[in-house]
């Protein structure tokens, strides 16, 4: 529900807010999603039930909580997909899909080591490695995609002087 209902309401805010906009939201919503987590469920959730030690969450677990971080990250994940397929969909506008393939390559590697490490790794380390990687991509895409808007800005600029005016 959370990743339909962003996709709808970042694909619409982009022409308002600008891709960067939307990450930057999205990257707070994701924030606020582990913050929930890592405050009403317990560190072992994430483990095997053979290693679960029963630990108790820092706040009672609440279904409406789970619920809410469940929604936001999804909501968080609509913001990431429209901002990486746009900048994709625009820097490869000539020849997306060798674009996408690499794209969805990554993602799907990157998916299957979540998935072998997340019955070992305690749920507070899991988080902290969501944390620093969605700050450091956000960081490293607002920065790229800046150095690009300057290069089309650049050569925009270069292409308006090369035009002649014309005089009647």
């Amino acid at each position: 529900l959370g990743a339909v209902t962003g996709g709808f309401l970042w694909s619409s805010l982009t022409y308002k807010i600008g891709r960067r906009g939307v990450l930057i939201c999205s990257t707070l919503i994701c924030l606020t999603c582990y913050t929930l987590v890592f405050l009403t469920l317990p560190f072992d959730a994430a483990t095997t039930p053979e290693t679960r030690a029963q630990d108790t969450p820092l706040f009672p677990s609440n279904i409406y909580l789970a619920l809410l971080a469940a929604f936001l990250e999804g909501l968080g994940d609509g913001g990431f997909n429209v901002s990486l397929i746009s900048t994709l969909g625009a820097l490869y506008e000539s020849n997306p899909a060798p674009a996408f393939a690499v794209f969805k390559f990554v993602q799907g590697i990157l998916a299957t080591a979540a998935f072998l490490y997340c019955g070992v790794l305690l749920l507070p380390f899991q988080l902290l490695l969501l944390g620093v990687t969605c700050v450091v991509g956000s960081v490293v895409f607002c920065v790229l995609d800046g150095v690009q808007d300057r290069q089309v800005d650049s050569s925009q600029g270069e292409e308006e002087e090369d035009v002649e005016p014309i005089n009647a």
